[in-house]
């Protein structure tokens, strides 16, 4: 056994995620390029002389943090609005992506083709029952015997991959039960 007393243990690893702000961002490339500035004047040739901080009573990578822009590859774009839906959809379609969108905020890439896909089901899914509306569940075609409207297997079709994307994108629809086991029958 070995004594686990003279270990020490990071407190930031059991810490909850947190996302970093722009600010603390923005700090983050100042240190990472006064490090770099610190090991690139460490590095200076025997007889050359050093930098000398621009502004007097600072040092040389206060001077600099207030001379030298941040790289803007290190920072990340805040978007300042909800992307639009696409323009394929009918306006139920982008009805229902404004709605989950504004519900839920998603502006992932992965996310946002989910998205799409749900609404673009959605809307396969109304055109097929409004072909079922009108025709019917069975068709009789002429010197066949009937059979079931194809637009009844494209609705089914599209009502599970609205459904998939839907859960792909955590969003389940039915209420959670209060209890374990099968719901109770009315």
């Amino acid at each position: 056994m070995s004594d686990l007393s003279d270990i020490e243990f990071d407190e930031r690893v059991n810490a909850p995620f947190v996302e970093p702000t722009p600010e603390d961002l923005f700090e983050e490339a100042l240190a990472r390029e006064e490090a770099r500035d610190h090991s690139r004047d460490a590095r200076t040739p025997t007889g050359a002389v050093p930098k000398e901080p621009s502004a007097p009573g600072k040092s040389a990578p206060a001077a600099a943090r207030t001379e030298r822009s941040v790289p803007l590859k290190s920072l990340r774009a805040v978007p300042d609005a909800a992307p639009r839906p696409p323009s394929t959809l009918t306006p139920d379609g982008a009805s229902l992506w404004r709605t989950l969108q504004e519900e839920y905020g998603i502006d992932d890439a992965g996310g946002l083709t989910l998205l799409r896909l749900a609404c673009e089901a959605f809307d396969r899914m109304h055109r097929a029952a409004a072909l079922v509306r009108e025709h019917g569940e069975v068709i009789f075609p002429v010197g066949l015997a009937p059979r079931a409207n194809p637009a009844c297997a494209v609705e089914r079709d599209a009502r599970a991959q609205m459904m998939q994307a839907l859960k792909g994108l955590h969003l389940d629809i039915e209420p959670l039960q209060l209890r374990a086991g099968r719901p109770s029958g009315r």
